[in-house]
């Protein structure tokens, strides 16, 4: 049918421009002649120099590359995504939306759509099932969708993807910081995301995550306090928190140490010395003469006794003797009061982290006595003498020492530096202080090794 229709059409069109030939001799006018008595019979719809059909302008885009997701877990949600990338070529027409698809089968359209970046994803709002997503995109441009970003088997593939907590369930605290207590402990924190339902109540452990415990009652504000702990014993504690869906999983608890301590208080009583009250006498001479004689008023006289000043504490140097070479690493006994005073290379001076390390064994201290051992190291490199890195590994126990002194702490305290003793010591601990603490038992028979270096 289409097929005679073109044939007729030609017939039509050789009629008419043998029409046109007649009607002039000049090439211009028989167009204009064979246009006017024939256009109107050409059908409609039949490319009139051609049998074949006008394409699009431009093709669809290609794909975009170079993800890059930024995850994150707000307080109120279990995650979401900040999507960049690169865009592909547009293909000669606009890109004018993007579609995104978890499972790189079924793809969505932005609604409203979009172009801008970054491409933001809240997990809780699209119902996600899954703790680990995966996204996927594809341009939209006027000739249609272009390919996915992700399955092309000879070019550029990209992606982006998160992993969080199963949905629904809250996260441990994200700090925690622990006030020792007289058999106990008191930790303020800042929550972690809650899932998307209130915590309603935070759980601890001090047998390394075998056995949660609840707070109670139930508590979900800082501070919180952790009961049955043993005075004198450096702890561990794991946090998790609890909501309506479930609770933190083990294994992304909030870990935080301390060493509970007994408090003494000692009230020195007052004395207060009081003078009899105030007498006063009348005598009347004559009716119209009187005479009074008046007592100098009350004094009172208070005297209070001052409470004793706490002792100062006994600070012993022992020098390591410079001659001398230490071959293997000294054992360090007592109990550890920390992780160690890390000090910059080649430097004796306590910076802001120490400083804030060092108060907090001062707060532990203030409820003990005994003896403080202070042990200095220093790093070898090769170049500095081993009577210099002795002398720094004394100056950084020095002035560990001193500043201990400053913040209050009351008991003896013994300092020595080592040098650069690197057997079974470690690179970080080589320039290190590091304290611990024997107990009164013990007390002065170090005392008398320090005294007799």
């Amino acid at each position: 049918m289409e097929s005679d229709r073109v044939n007729g059409n030609k017939a039509v069109l050789t009629r008419c421009q043998s029409i046109g030939k007649r009607a002039s001799r000049s090439p211009l006018l028989r167009v204009i002649a064979t246009i006017a008595l024939c256009g109107i019979l050409i059908t409609p719809g039949i490319p009139f120099t051609s049998g074949k059909v006008a394409s699009a302008v431009g093709s669809t885009p290609l794909r975009p590359t170079n993800f890059s997701g930024s995850c994150t877990d707000a307080n109120d949600s279990w995650g979401q995504m900040s999507l960049t990338f690169t865009p592909g070529s547009d293909g000669g027409s606009a890109i004018t939306n993007y579609k995104y698809s978890f499972d790189n089968v079924t793809f969505t359209a932005f609604n409203p759509a979009t172009t801008t970046q970054p491409f933001v994803f809240n997990f809780t709002t699209l119902n996600l099932p899954t703790p680990t997503v995966s996204i996927y995109l594809k341009a939209v441009n006027a000739n249609g969708d272009g390919e996915s970003s992700y399955g092309n088997p000879s070019g550029t593939n990209s992606a982006a993807s998160c992993t969080f907590l199963n949905p629904g369930l809250p996260r441990a605290p994200t700090t925690a910081t622990a006030t020792a207590g007289d058999g106990s402990a008191s930790i303020e924190f800042t929550r972690g995301s809650n899932g998307g339902s209130a915590i309603t109540n935070y759980k601890y452990s001090i047998d390394g995550g075998t056995t949660y415990i609840a707070l109670s009652p139930a508590s979900a504000t800082s501070p919180m306090t952790i009961p049955g702990l043993t005075n004198g014993v450096l702890t561990t504690i794991k946090l998790i928190a609890v909501n309506a869906n479930g609770q933190t999983p083990s294994g992304s608890a909030k870990t935080v140490t301390v060493t509970p301590a007994s408090s003494t208080t000692t009230t020195v009583a007052s004395t207060t010395t009081t003078v009899a009250p105030t007498t006063t006498t009348t005598t009347t001479v004559a009716p119209t003469t009187t005479t009074t004689t008046t007592v100098a008023p009350t004094t009172t006289t208070t005297t209070t006794v001052a409470p004793p000043k706490p002792s100062s504490p006994t600070v012993l140097e022992c020098k390591t003797v410079v001659s001398s070479k230490i071959s293997t690493a000294p054992v360090l006994v007592g109990e550890k009061l920390s992780n160690g005073i890390i000090f910059d290379p080649a430097s004796p001076i306590l910076d802001s982290r120490d400083k804030q390390e060092l108060d907090r064994v001062a707060r532990v201290m203030a409820q003990r006595g005994g003896l403080v051992l202070i042990s200095g190291f220093a790093r070898k490199n090769g170049f500095d003498s081993a009577e210099y890195l002795r002398n720094l590994s004394l100056a950084r126990a020095r002035n560990v020492s001193d500043y201990l002194v400053a913040k209050g702490v009351r008991v003896s305290m013994r300092y020595e530096g080592y040098g650069a003793v690197t057997k079974d010591i470690g690179t970080s601990i080589e320039r290190k202080v590091e304290l611990r603490w024997i107990d009164d038992s013990k007390k002065i028979e170090y005392e008398k090794k320090c005294l007799n270096k």
